[in-house]
C-alpha cells in the first residue's frame, strides 16, 4: 500500500508534508477509500507494529477456522473485524489482479504458439 510513502527514502520535508510526525493541516490531507488522513498513512504501523503482527497472526488463525475470542465474529473486538476486513478486501484486489495477470499470460502464450506453428506452414500458389 502507498510504496511512495516509504519511511526510508523520506526526507524531512516530505515527513512534514505527509505528516509523520504531527497532523497536516488543510488541503494537504490524504484522501483514502473516502477517507481523510491528516498523518501518514504508514505512522500506525511505526507507532504500534506488535499490534500489527498480532492481527496478521490472528487473521491466519481466522482463516483456519478459530477465532480470538470465544464466540462467533460478532464476539470479536471491533478494531479486530473492521482489520479483518481491511486484509480481506486487499486480499481480494490481489486475487483479481494475479488472476488478470495469469489471462494475461495465458493470451500471450496462445498467441505466441500460434505464431510459431503458423510460421512453420508451407504456403501453396
Amino acid at each position: 500500500m502507498l510504496p511512495e510513502y516509504d519511511c526510508v527514502t523520506c526526507t524531512a520535508q516530505l515527513k512534514s508534508f505527509r505528516g509523520c510526525d504531527k497532523d497536516v493541516e488543510g488541503p494537504y490531507a490524504l484522501m483514502i477509500n473516502g477517507e481523510v488522513h491528516r498523518r501518514c498513512p504508514r505512522r500506525p504501523i511505526l507507532d504500534d507494529p506488535e499490534w500489527f503482527v498480532e492481527v496478521f497472526w490472528l487473521y491466519r488463525q481466522k482463516e483456519k477456522g478459530y477465532l480470538g475470542s470465544v464466540g462467533g465474529l460478532d464476539d470479536q473486538p471491533n478494531k479486530l473485524v473492521q482489520a479483518f476486513q481491511v486484509i480481506d478486501h486487499t486480499v481480494n484486489i490481489c486475487s483479481k489482479a494475479k488472476e488478470e495477470q495469469d489471462k494475461a499470460r495465458k493470451r500471450r502464450r496462445a498467441l505466441t504458439a500460434g505464431a510459431k506453428q503458423g510460421s512453420g506452414k508451407r504456403r501453396k500458389n
